[in-house]
């Protein structure tokens, strides 16, 4: 594999038969909403802030596909939606802030990184250079 600076190989394994999935991963630490909505602004991510908090999902109670996607999935500890699927610098990305971590992957759809996941990560490092957050 080429050469990488932040994003590193993750395999896991999951399904049943069970079957090894890879992803590239990076991690940036956060302190706070003020530091998470920077660091959106760095990655060019459009964040969704709520005023107040936004209607939950009930634990244990079932709701139909539809109706659960209404829910706004909120960074814990603000009223900032989590980014989920978007792109940043043009390259297809999941994002999900959790534990004082932001975490950037490349999901491939066929489970395995290509050449040109490897390129899009090297995009996206390029961009990243000397960024500060």
């Amino acid at each position: 594999m080429n050469k990488l600076t932040y994003f590193k190989l993750k395999r896991e394994s999951c399904g049943f038969p069970p079957m090894l999935f890879e992803s590239l991963e990076m991690e940036i630490a956060y302190a706070g909403k003020t530091n998470i909505l920077h660091i959106f602004e760095k990655l060019g991510v459009k964040a969704k802030i709520h005023s107040s908090i936004p209607e939950q999902r009930e634990a244990g109670k079932t709701y139909e596909l539809t109706e659960f996607r209404k829910f706004p999935n909120l960074i814990p500890g603000c009223l900032i939606e989590q980014p989920g699927n978007c792109e940043i610098f043009g390259v297809p990305v999941y994002i999900h802030c959790e534990h004082s971590i932001l975490r950037i992957s490349l999901c491939p759809s066929a489970g395995d990184i290509t050449g040109e996941d490897i390129k899009n990560a090297q995009s996206i490092e390029a961009h990243l250079n000397g960024v500060t957050f």
